[in-house]
This record gives C-alpha cells, sequence and structure tokens, in this order.
C-alpha cells in the first residue's frame, strides 16, 4: 500500500524516542526488510510496539484503512495503517519499490495475482495473524482483506513514486502517483495514466 495525502486519514508521527533515535528505528527495520531478516524484524517490531502504542489511523469513508506515516528517508519511507472490519485494498503493485507488511493486531487475508493483459487471475492466497510478515517484490500484485479490525506496519524500499492498481470492476490498469492510496481513487485523483484492458478472448 502507497503512501496517501495528508489530511484525516494520514498522520504523521515518530513515536516516544527522540527524532534522531525515531529515524535509526526506522533505516534499521527498512535494512532488516531488505535484507530479508523476517524473524529480528518481528522482535525489534514487537518490542517497539509494545513499549509505545500509536493512535489508530482511522480511515475515511469508502477507503479500507487510515494511514500514519512514521518515516520516509533515501532507503524506503514506513507506514502504519489502520484497518476497518471488512477493508480490502484493490489489486495494487508497489511500482518499483519492494513492500513489505507486518501484521501487529487483527486477521487478515492476502491474495496475490497475475495479470496477462487481458484478465487479473489469482495465484495463491494466505492467511496471517498477529506478527506474520508477507513481502511483494517491485511489481508483483496483491490485496490485503482485514478479517477483522486490525493495525499494520508496511515499509517500502525505496520510497513508491508512483504504482499501479487494478480497477477490475472497469477493466483498467490506473498508474496512480504515490500521494495515492491502495484503492481506486475518487474522481481520478492521483491518477496518471488509465489503460484499458484488452478484451477476453472468444471462445473458439
Amino acid at each position: 500500500m502507497a503512501r496517501g495525502t495528508s489530511g484525516a486519514s494520514e498522520r504523521r508521527g515518530d513515536g516516544s524516542m527522540g527524532d534522531g533515535s525515531m529515524r535509526s528505528f526506522w533505516q534499521e527495520l527498512l535494512d532488516l526488510a531488505q535484507r530479508g531478516a523476517s524473524g529480528e524484524l518481528r522482535a525489534r517490531t514487537a518490542q517497539h510496539f509494545a513499549d509505545s502504542r500509536p493512535a489508530w489511523p482511522r480511515p475515511r469513508a469508502a477507503e479500507p484503512y487510515g494511514r500514519q506515516l512514521l518515516h520516509r528517508g533515501p532507503a524506503g519511507e514506513v507506514m502504519l495503517a489502520g484497518w476497518a472490519l471488512g477493508g480490502r485494498s484493490a489489486p495494487h503493485d508497489h511500482g518499483s519499490a519492494a513492500g513489505f507488511v507486518l501484521v501487529l493486531e487483527g486477521q487478515f487475508s492476502e491474495s496475490n495475482y497475475l495479470f496477462d493483459g487481458r484478465e487479473l487471475q489469482c495465484s495463491a492466497r494466505r492467511d496471517l495473524g498477529v506478527l506474520d510478515f508477507t513481502s511483494a517484490q517491485a511489481g508483483a500484485i496483491h490485496d490485503l482483506h482485514a478479517i477483522s479490525c486490525g493495525l499494520t506496519l508496511h515499509l517500502y524500499t525505496p520510497g513508491i513514486v508512483a504504482m499501479r492498481v487494478y480497477d477490475v470492476e472497469r477493466r483498467a490498469t490506473l498508474l496512480v502517483t504515490g500521494d495515492g492510496g491502495a484503492w481506486i481513487p475518487r474522481g481520478g485523483a492521483g491518477v496518471r495514466e488509465a489503460v484499458a484492458w484488452a478484451p477476453v478472448a472468444a471462445p473458439c
């Protein structure tokens, strides 16, 4: 999921430690994510959020999750997402960034997809619980579905500049700016380009 615009759905906050300490902490988490050190990432994150409980980012109407941007720097960005019961992102990639998600609270289902220019096909599905970790390499397509209210930590390396959101209903791929979220933008806000899917081949 990408970073969002400022306002009700996104708040900035770096926790209770000093700014310099927090920058170092977030950069350490980004490095752990890049190296695939999921065990250490889980442990460091669980300890931090046990000691410093954040305000729950509340989603706005028609958005699956609210966001709190915790850190943004040359190595990437860290975002906290608060999910409503049943909230579901649209299928999306993270552009040229790799995405990493750690569940802090709640239960989720993740679906992975393959796209051939005509159809978006689900290729795998898995359930995620507290402290489960998942990752998506650059260009990989997935979505998240909140089975319960939940809280997730997202790390992107590098930060997201633009990403693709797949509009299954309208059969179009939307190139959305880095200020867009992982849902179909209302009124086309932040959409750089919309590419219609090729027609489905007729049966012989």
